[in-house]
């Protein structure tokens, strides 16, 4: 029904990005790369690390809430779209031509 990922120090991590390309919201630590994976109330929540009581909170607020459960489904979806290979190919390209530009 949801990712629950509460990592004291993490990378971005790819098993995040799957579980919202599966339409699950994620509940997350403010670790590493954890921020950047999930959008804080929008694909999920970021809690801070050593925070169980609002990482319990968010996951009770989203079973409780279905019309936020759904939303934020479908926005964890839809933002996997932004780690596809295609647009990761494209960014670095365009990197790639501003340093060799500049």
């Amino acid at each position: 029904d949801l990712y629950l990922l509460l990592s004291v120090t993490e990378a971005f991590n790819n098993s995040v990005i799957l579980a919202q390309s599966l339409g699950l919201p994620c509940v997350v630590s403010r670790t590493g790369g954890l921020p950047e994976n999930v959008v804080h109330e929008y694909s999920g929540f970021v809690v801070e690390r050593y925070d169980s009581e609002s990482a319990a909170k968010a996951i009770e607020y989203l079973i409780s809430a279905p019309e936020v459960y759904n939303r934020y489904s479908k926005n964890a979806s839809e933002r996997t779209e932004e780690f596809s290979i295609k647009r990761q190919v494209v960014a670095f390209t365009r990197l790639y031509e501003k340093l060799l530009i500049d």
